[in-house]
């Protein structure tokens, strides 16, 4: 009668042993899996917020304005001044030139042009903006000196957001 009593003991403790050990791998299976989750999502919104940026602060157009304190050539000074012309008076900062595909504003407070494009067609819009500078008189240096920035439109960037662009906000050639 005692092993009867012992097996039972033994037999309901082994039981109580396995259930607990069952918890214990299914929390531990759940905690995993949830921090490999997070982690996978943590990774994808860093990768697609350095892929596709509409912030054109960070370029290294304008750090090299900055810290080295570029001087315009006088043609391109010339050419700078006929530019902020076009300005509506008192309107600083302000857009200097629209087209269906770009804006260019100058930033006073930057000492610098922005190019708003607002097409999906970034690499013609990029060229048809630097285009319009040339036709005013800057010169290629000129454009990557001023500095001129390029961004995309909330619109563009929306509508680009699942495409994994990798987009410069530097003209090309600078």
């Amino acid at each position: 009668m005692y092993n009867i009593n012992a097996k039972i003991a033994k037999s309901k403790f082994e039981d109580k042993l396995v259930v607990v050990l069952a918890l214990i791998l299914v929390i531990i299976i759940f905690v995993l899996t949830s921090l490999t989750f997070n982690s996978e999502i943590s990774k994808q919104s860093q990768q697609e917020t350095s892929i596709l940026s509409p912030t054109p602060f960070v370029s290294k157009n304008l750090l090299n304005y900055v810290e080295k304190s570029i001087v315009l050539s006088k043609n391109d000074n010339t050419a700078k001044t006929k530019l902020l012309s076009l300005l509506p008076s008192g309107d600083v900062p302000g857009i200097i030139y629209q087209s269906s595909d770009f804006s260019v504003e100058y930033i006073s407070s930057a000492k610098m042009f922005l190019v708003e494009i607002k097409t999906i067609n970034i690499q013609s819009a990029k060229a048809e903006a630097e285009d319009w500078f040339l036709s005013q008189g800057v010169s290629q240096q000129g454009i990557c000196d001023y500095p001129v920035d390029f961004y995309l439109s909330n619109d563009v960037s929306t509508q680009l957001n699942n495409q994994r662009l990798i987009f410069s906000p530097l003209p090309n050639g600078c």
